[in-house]
Order: C-alpha cells, then structure tokens, then sequence
C-alpha cells in the first residue's frame, strides 16, 4: 500500500508542477531522471506482480517453443550470467522497458511537458500494464521509440523496428499500419472510420466469434480465474467511462484541426481511438490496443503550443486519468498489480 501511495503522490506532484510552475531545463531533467529511476526501481523489486508473473517464472525455467525468439535470448543471456536468477530477468526486463519509454517520453516531449508525458505515461496504464506482460510490454516500447522513425518519413528504420519489437511479441508488426495510415488518411476518411468505430461499442463481438469458434482457447479459461473479462461485463457503465472522455477528447482534437497541426502525433492518437472502439471489449484480442495507447504522449506539446487553455485541458485530462487509474490499478485490480509487493516482502 506505502508503494501505491507514494507512486500517486509524486504523480499529483508531478501534475501541479507541469501545470503551473515554469522550471529550467536542468531542474526538468533531474526531476525526469529522478523519477524515471525510481519507477524503474519499483518495477524492478516487484514480486509475484501481475497475471502472468509465475508463468513467465516457469518460462525461464522451462523454456517453451512458442516464445519469440527475441525473449527467448534475453532470458538465457540472464540465465546463464546470473545463475537461474529469475528477479535479475525482472530486473534486466524493467530497466530496458523503462528506458526505452522515458527516453522517447523526453524525446517527444519540451521542458513545459516533459514532467506531464511521464504523468500521463504512469497514468494511462501502459507502466502498469507492463508490469503484466514483459514480452508486449518491450515490444511497446521499442514501436514507441520508433514513432520517431514516422515524424521523418524513414519508412524503412520504422519497418526495422517493427521487426525488433516483432521479436520480442509477433503481434508488432501489426503496427506497420500506422506508418501508411499516417502518410495516406485524409481527414475525411478518418471521420469516416471514426464514426464507423463507435459502431462497434455495442457490438457482441464476443459472441459472434464464440458462434464461429474462433476465440483463443485459453480465452475462457482467462474469463474464469478472473484475468480478463467477458463482453457483458467489459459494457458495465465502467467501462462506458472508459470510452466517453478518449472520444470525448478526439473529437475536440478533431474540431480544433490538429489532423493540420500535428498530423503524425494526431493520427497516432486517432488509431489508438479507433482500436479503443473496436476492440477494447474484446479480452485477449484489445491488447491490440496498446501498441497505440502512448500516443497521447505525443500530443502534450502541441496541446501546450496551441491551446490558450491548455492548463484546463491538462487538469481536466490529468484528473480523469488519476481516477482512472487508481479505479482500474487498485480498486479493479487490472493487471494484478494491486496490491504491490516486493522481493523485501
């Protein structure tokens, strides 16, 4: 409990001072740095955190065939180094995880956002989330770290680092998409598909590919120990929550023509708005979904360059994403991270 409460005080910290305290840029970068180190830290001393902790456990142990190849390295390399050490892999996974997101986080950030992108990175999930899935949690990283790769039209370094990302979870290289969605989609046809997206809210997906039987087999056994799930539950009023103010957001994105202003970071976000539609209902398939969930990170600057009210929107933003946290990580328990325990005990 000390750790969660100590990780949402520095977060409403962090959010204060982003908002309404003009700091240097060397003071900005130790508070980041700081911060960065000590969130790698906890994620680094984390025991039995997560829905598939003691599988990735057996894993290391008992290497199965099917894990990617890119994993399967670093988990031998720490193997053999470190004596069978399973805590040095958690921590070798934390460090590399984290390092990738905070250093794209400053990347893609300035010295009046850099404080709010770490915010927003803890509070949108994606920290907690790979807590729960280390393999789709670098391959994250890496394809935000590549998003870079799309500002400068490198197409070519972008499919490289869906390939590395790919060897570390093969649903990466799902993410090309996003380079030719965001070189060729008109604002019309985003519209277009946005509209067509909210459609799917209320769609039983579910039920249909059970019909046809095409759900994963682990699908209901996932339902049952309680890890994910099913339809009817994920379009409780919660979970309509969940959708209202992203959509919400969008759509005054949208009107304030930052499809213009910042094509690359908007259309970013507009995927993320999309698969957030279509598939979040959706357990096992809506992890889809997170490769584009950092994408909000990319559009603080512009909001803060081109928003007069920008610090409205960024405490609008910041407390609705701290209530979501602390409903999903602590009262719902997503992701199993709550409550949090540690190698000390």
């Amino acid at each position: 409990m000390f750790i969660f409460f100590l990780i949402y005080s520095i977060l409403f910290l962090l959010l204060i001072i982003g908002i309404h305290f003009r700091v240097s840029k060397v003071d900005t970068l130790n508070i980041f740095l700081s911060v960065a180190l000590l969130f790698t830290f906890f994620a680094s001393i984390r025991w039995g955190i997560g829905a598939d902790y003691f599988d990735y456990r057996e894993w290391f142990y008992f290497p199965p065939d099917y894990v990617e190849v890119g994993y399967s390295i670093i988990s031998e390399i720490v193997y053999k180094l470190f004596d069978a050490n399973y805590q040095m892999l958690i921590i070798v996974t934390s460090v590399l995880t984290n390092f990738i997101f905070f250093e794209s986080c400053w990347k893609y950030s300035n010295k009046q956002t850099a404080l709010l992108v770490i915010y927003f990175y803890i509070t949108i999930g994606s920290y907690f989330f790979y807590l729960n899935g280390i393999r789709q949690g670098i391959a994250i990283a890496i394809l935000f770290f590549g998003f870079r790769f799309i500002k400068d039209k490198k197409l070519l370094m972008y499919i490289l680092t869906c390939f590395v990302a790919y060897l570390f979870h093969a649903a990466a290289l799902f993410a090309i998409i996003t380079y030719f969605v965001c070189e060729k989609i008109t604002k019309k046809k985003m519209i277009v598909l946005y509209l067509l997206s909210l459609c799917f809210i209320f769609v039983d997906i579910e039920g249909i590919l059970a019909k046809i039987n095409i759900l994963p087999p682990a699908y209901q056994l996932y339902i049952d120990a309680g890890v994910v799930e099913s339809f009817h539950e994920n379009t409780s009023s919660i979970s309509f929550l969940k959708l209202f103010i992203p959509n919400l957001f969008f759509i005054y994105l949208l009107s304030r023509d930052y499809y213009q202003k910042a094509k690359s970071e908007f259309t970013f976000y507009f995927l993320y708005i999309f698969f957030y539609n279509t598939v979040s209902m959706i357990p096992i398939i809506n992890r889809i979904m997170y490769f584009f969930e950092p994408s909000l990170l990319t559009l603080l600057p512009y909001i803060y360059q081109y928003e007069p009210n920008y610090k409205l929107i960024f405490w609008c933003l910041g407390i609705y994403y701290f209530i979501f946290s602390i409903v999903t990580i602590i009262i719902l328990k997503t992701h199993q991270c709550y409550p949090f325990t540690t190698i000390f005990g």
